[in-house]
């Protein structure tokens, strides 16, 4: 049997370059949950090597169960950070996924988020002239800021503009901001969905009309940097766009956390209202490993007067999961609350009254989680929690 998106995505060798050690399955969040072998990276790539074995002649078996397995996984990637032979777990995966929809094998979820993004423009099939709903109250503030010429703009990305418990991101960033003095735009209803959600599926060609629409109205307001307090929204921008138009994009992406550790530095920002308070730093899987931003966030919670910042032991590249990406909390909510639960679990052992940290699936995901396993820990996105000491 042949899966034509492995070569295409260049990591057809990597089923057979697997040497079945394990390694894997020690540090997998999904594995851990479910226990069984076919969830392992290990277990699905096992599969995936018995499907290219298949003769032509045979029926190809790419039955539910594998189909299942493959999404379930975050694509936190940290098996390949274990990963001995130096598998490119990331492309893998999505050479797998972007098979099964090819064969209209995809979940009828990942079906549903891809017909929104396409038709709508962002995640939740609303209309994306509401993509400034999230400013409804300092409407007089950000409103003269849409479609406006700047050096800097502001990339709000559809969970944050569209999900009203954690609109205090994008309203912590836009106040920061304004304390810093930053001059800076946001696109409204012209921002359309990074895409990032269709690179988790391999969809490259259908993403790639986001990129090249968000580029150009970026473009046209002469735009030199651009940050987002959204880890896929930086992923999509850093990492896919340059691989999916072959070219370097010409505009200096920022996570937002990188942009306030450069205010710190430069005497930007006055931090007047101290807090007694002892917080760990969650590393979100798409800036942290997929994109090696650990220290500028340390070094700006570091910064905060009266924070006493520890370590839980998983951190850095080693970090845990939210149980967040992936389109993993789409496809199976339940497992990915399990995997949220353990991750704070390991904060409130260390000894943490908070958790922070700096994207928006991941607030979204742990809150979600505190709440409904009643887990008594608070929890901040870096924005949020910078913005109480301004």
């Amino acid at each position: 049997m042949e899966i034509p998106e492995l070569k295409r995505l260049d990591v057809e060798i990597e089923p057979w370059v697997c040497t079945q050690c394990g390694n894997c399955r020690t540090v997998c969040p999904v594995f851990e949950q479910l226990g069984w072998e076919s969830a392992s990276p290990r277990g699905k790539i096992y599969y995936i090597k018995r499907l290219l074995q298949q003769r032509p002649s045979r029926r190809n078996r790419m039955d539910d169960e594998f189909v299942k397995r493959i999404f379930q996984c975050s694509l936190c990637v940290r098996c390949e950070e274990v990963c001995q032979t130096q598998i490119d777990m990331m492309r893998l995966w999505q050479a797998v996924r972007a098979d099964l929809g090819q064969r209209g094998l995809w979940p009828k979820e990942v079906q549903a988020i891809r017909e929104a993004i396409l038709s709508q423009y962002n995640l939740y099939s609303m209309s994306n002239s509401r993509r400034t709903v999230w400013a409804m109250m300092i409407e007089e503030q950000v409103l003269p800021k849409v479609n406006q010429m700047a050096d800097v703009a502001y990339f709000v990305g559809c969970v944050a503009a569209f999900t009203g418990r954690i609109a205090g991101i994008p309203e912590s960033t836009v106040a920061i901001l304004d304390s810093a003095q930053v001059d800076y735009t946001i696109l409204g209803p012209d921002e359309w969905c990074c895409g990032n959600p269709l690179f988790f599926v391999g969809a490259h060609a259908e993403a790639i009309e986001l990129a090249r629409h968000n580029l150009e109205k970026l473009r046209q307001l002469q735009v030199r940097q651009l940050v987002t307090s959204c880890s896929g929204c930086y992923r999509a921008f850093k990492n896919e766009y340059p691989r999916l138009l072959g070219e370097e994009i010409g505009i200096e992406v920022l996570h937002f956390s990188q942009l306030l550790s450069r205010l710190i530095d430069e005497g930007r920002l006055q931090f007047s209202q101290p807090r007694e308070v002892t917080i760990t730093y969650h590393d979100p899987c798409e800036t942290g490993r997929h994109c090696g931003i650990y220290d500028e966030p340390r070094y700006v919670l570091s910064s905060l007067p009266g924070v006493e910042l520890i370590e839980m032991p998983e951190n850095r590249g080693q970090s845990g999961c939210c149980g967040g990406g992936g389109l993993l909390k789409a496809t199976h909510p339940d497992l990915s609350l399990d995997i949220a639960e353990r991750r704070i679990h390991q904060a409130i052992h260390a000894g943490a009254s908070v958790l922070v940290s700096s994207c928006v699936t991941c607030r979204l995901q742990m809150s979600e989680a505190i709440r409904a396993r009643n887990l008594d820990i608070g929890m901040y996105d870096i924005s949020e929690f910078v913005a109480q000491f301004l």
